[in-house]
């Protein structure tokens, strides 16, 4: 098969996850309902040995500080945190990682769970089918299958340097939220991933606060640290709260859990909170980002994402999008045609970034 026709056969694909949904039937459809954000993410159509992809599913406003993105893998230079062959999900993340040559600079991750605690990516993550996934400019979901049986839905609304995840959960008297402040995974090593150096001269930190029921941290990575200038300053602050009390929490770094530990320093290290759910009860997480502080991210929390409403983010992130995309209009084109013009578009809102 040839590369053209494996690339067309991938658009298709691509294509059929965009719903026709979103506006009544016949209704005339905004720009930003044409926009499909998987497209791009596939490795599939590239030639042997060149990495692919290199677009991702990330929600947010129009030139977003921090994109808001399911993890279907461990990023780093040469992949995406999003990979469309990919068949789970490891992590909701805030991320900054612009395409595959530089990598992720300062992220975080959340991840929903039930049944035993597993705090590695490879051993926490989740499957789930592109046929449960919708992916827009405004808002993500999926659902995702966990093993201890029931499902997790996760579901993601972003502003530009704040977001909040919605994950729904089945009965369980063992839901929890895993923390990830920075993933220094010596197995990622390769040629432009040397963590020689980012282990021994980086360190994470996160704090657990149970009486204002948060977590802040921050995360020095950057996945150029070797190929780039020394930055010795650099923080990636985050400030993450959630709308339900947890029961218990806890501390690990690289694999190893440190139960009602509020405190931790590490190299693949993050926290965790604990709760009871009832059948689809819904927990939101919000989370704040910042270059300067912690307090600086729980401002940006403030400004961006000020109430729990979910929602209403979505409304007001999706009415930002249609006023950037409707500087230009398409006539003469198909259905499917508009949605390759508004996607190409979009991607070229992304950059540069506030």
């Amino acid at each position: 098969m040839t590369i053209f026709k494996t690339r067309k056969l991938l658009l298709a694909a691509c294509l059929t996850l965009l719903p026709r949904a979103g506006s009544p039937a016949g209704a005339v459809r905004s720009p930003v309902d044409y926009v499909n954000t998987v497209i791009g993410t596939p490795f599939a159509g590239f030639k042997k040995n060149l990495d692919g992809g290199g677009t991702m599913p990330c929600v947010g406003t129009p030139h977003a500080m921090t994109n808001f993105v399911a993890q279907t893998g461990e990023n780093k230079l040469g992949r995406m945190m999003y990979v469309y062959e990919d068949n789970a999900i490891m992590g909701f993340m805030a991320s900054h990682q612009p395409t595959v040559w530089m990598g992720d600079y300062g992220y975080v991750s959340v991840m929903p769970q039930i049944g035993g605690l597993k705090v590695l990516p490879e051993d926490r993550k989740l499957k789930f089918s592109h046929k449960d996934e919708t992916a827009r400019p405004h808002y993500y979901s999926v659902w995702m299958d966990s093993p201890e049986g029931g499902r997790i839905r996760g579901e993601i609304a972003a502003a530009s340097r704040a977001g909040m995840f919605r994950f729904t959960y089945p009965e369980s008297e063992e839901a929890r939220l895993i923390i990830q402040g920075i993933d220094l995974n010596p197995d990622m090593t390769c040629w432009g991933n040397n963590f020689d150096r980012r282990t021994r001269e980086l360190k994470g930190y996160v704090k657990v606060d149970p009486a204002n029921n948060e977590i802040t941290g921050y995360n020095p990575d950057r996945m150029s640290y070797d190929i780039g200038p020394d930055v010795p300053s650099f923080k990636g602050y985050f400030v993450i709260q959630f709308d339900k009390k947890f029961s218990s929490f806890g501390t690990w770094d690289r694999g190893t859990v440190w139960k009602e530990s509020a405190e931790r320093y590490g190299t693949r290290m993050g926290a965790y909170v604990g709760f009871r759910t009832k059948k689809d009860e819904q927990v939101r997480v919000r989370i704040g980002a910042s270059f300067i502080s912690v307090e600086q991210a729980r401002e940006n929390l403030r400004r961006e994402v000020p109430d729990w409403d979910f929602d209403a983010l979505v409304r007001r992130t999706r009415a930002a999008w249609d006023k950037g995309l409707s500087r230009l209009t398409v006539n003469g084109a198909t259905e499917d045609q508009k949605s390759v013009f508004y996607t190409a578009m979009f991607h070229t809102m992304l950059f540069p970034r506030e």
